[in-house]
């Protein structure tokens, strides 16, 4: 065989190898699929819409922590489906486009998995379309949406909010006394920056409705950063007697909601997140805080939930978290706080101000600074279950405590006692019953500290009169911590 016919042969075999290869690679079962996703925008339920911003994101789940708490006490803070962070405006999506004159879109070369469509146009509300999987090409999806309502300043008669619906506030809202204003299913109140919603007549959520209040800046745009959103300013329930608020989420607030020259309220199922506080109440007897849900609020005197003269008020089945002061009472006797689930709050997770007393019992607090923080108040604090740099912290003129039965789980003390009595013997502060996690005495002392561990030179020595006696121990886990009810 002659040198030519080797190089033809050569380069047959070489260009059919190259071909094969380019078959195979586009016959590869391994390739990447992707797949379309359409369907038609309606306004009023019958006419398609054009001009609708059609964004398509990654499902967003609640994060494993929420998950794991909420599948553990299914009964504490609010419904699952409030948790829900998912935002369009400070979310950046993986595709966007218009709806056609028809109302009709399309999203092409989507990738196998779970996404949130959201739909939006000025002067309308906006649509989620939660947990569309995408395993195949997906058409006749259809969203609806509808024009938002504008509410006037003052609401002088009854009024119903229907579901599904958007209504806005441009200027501060007042409900006056009297009136009613009803709440549908799944209704949103969107309002202005700075403004605030005040609430004299009745505010009527049945068990089946709910209501989601927020800003109305940056409505119509999309991959914003959370703190470029103008806040509102609060929602105020004043003089309000024997009423039950509920199914309230509130985000992008400042202050969050409010209760003024009240009594007997239950405000339960609710999820607020704001800005500075979440919830205050201040002359509102015998207010009930019932599973509801507290977040993100950076307010560093007074805390997340702010309880002041309002004696016979209950904080249970809450879950309070990511705060810098989860709650504190203040000139209010008579306290509950029991059955809640405190965690990751930097600076306490609870606290007695002036004057605050009552009982903090089966509790449970995790990742803590300092889980209790009494500040000249009197408590009992017992069946906790507390993780915490300091578990239970107390000072200043007439703090007083008795800790028992909790488990205290604490890096650095276990108990504080800084107590201050003027003219006053030794005062012995109940601390017995509790479980250390260890057994050496020595080394129990080391996590208490009172009387035994300050100077004589301090200036307030003979102030701090009060001892913690720790005897007897308990020698296993007490059964303390929130618990399913």
């Amino acid at each position: 065989m002659n040198k030519q016919n080797i190089t033809i042969k050569y380069w047959t075999f070489a260009i059919f190898f190259f071909i094969m290869i380019l078959i195979t690679a586009c016959d590869n079962p391994t390739k990447v699929k992707s797949y379309s996703v359409s369907g038609t925008v309606y306004a009023n339920d019958n006419f398609g819409i054009e001009n609708v911003t059609i964004l398509i994101y990654n499902y967003l789940l609640p994060d494993d922590a929420t998950n794991s708490f909420k599948e553990l006490y299914p009964t504490h803070g609010s419904d699952l489906k409030f948790y829900n962070l998912f935002d369009h405006r400070n979310s950046i999506p993986i595709a966007q486009t218009l709806s056609s004159n028809d109302g009709i879109f399309s999203f092409q070369n989507i990738s196998k998995g779970v996404y949130i469509i959201v739909a939006y146009k000025s002067g309308y509300g906006f649509k989620y379309l939660n947990n569309i999987e995408v395993s195949e090409n997906i058409s006749g999806l259809r969203i609806n949406i509808l024009p938002i309502t504008d509410l006037p300043a003052t609401i002088s008669s009854n009024i119903d909010l229907v579901d599904n619906r958007f209504y806005s506030i441009t200027s501060d809202l007042i409900i006056l006394p009297g009136v009613t204003v009803n709440i549908g299913r799944n209704v949103t109140l969107v309002v202005s920056p700075l403004k605030k919603i005040e609430i004299y007549g009745t505010l009527e959520i049945s068990e089946e409705g709910s209501l989601l209040v927020m800003s109305m800046d940056s409505l119509y745009t999309h991959s914003q950063q959370y703190s470029s959103i103008g806040k509102f300013d609060s929602i105020t329930f004043i003089n309000q007697e024997s009423k039950v608020i509920r199914n309230i989420k509130v985000i992008n607030s400042a202050l969050g909601i409010r209760f003024s020259y009240s009594s007997n309220i239950t405000m339960c199922n609710s999820y607020v997140s704001a800005e500075y506080q979440c919830v205050a109440v201040s002359s509102s007897p015998n207010f009930h805080l019932l599973q509801c849900s507290i977040t993100n609020a950076t307010d560093t005197m007074r805390g997340a939930v702010f309880i002041e003269n309002s004696s016979g008020s209950v904080i249970e089945l809450c879950h309070i978290f990511n705060n810098k002061i989860g709650a504190q009472i203040s000139y209010s006797q008579n306290t509950q706080v029991h059955n809640n689930y405190f965690t990751s709050n930097s600076i306490y997770d609870f606290g007695f101000a002036q004057d605050g007393v009552g009982t903090v019992e089966y509790n449970t607090f995790k990742n803590s600074q300092t889980a209790i923080y009494n500040y000249r108040g009197q408590m009992y604090a017992n069946y906790n279950d507390i993780e915490a740099v300091t578990g239970i912290f107390a000072e200043r003129v007439n703090a007083w405590f008795s800790a028992k039965f909790n488990n205290l789980k604490c890096s650095k003390y276990g108990i504080k006692s800084r107590c201050m009595f003027y003219n006053s013997p030794i005062m012995h502060l109940e601390g017995t019953h509790n479980y250390w996690y260890t057994y050496n005495i020595d080394e129990i002392e080391e996590l208490i500290y009172d009387r035994n561990d300050d100077s004589e030179s301090d200036e307030n020595y003979y102030l701090l009169v009060t001892v913690v006696d720790y005897l007897p121990i308990s020698y296993t886990p007490n059964r303390a911590g929130i618990y399913n009810q």
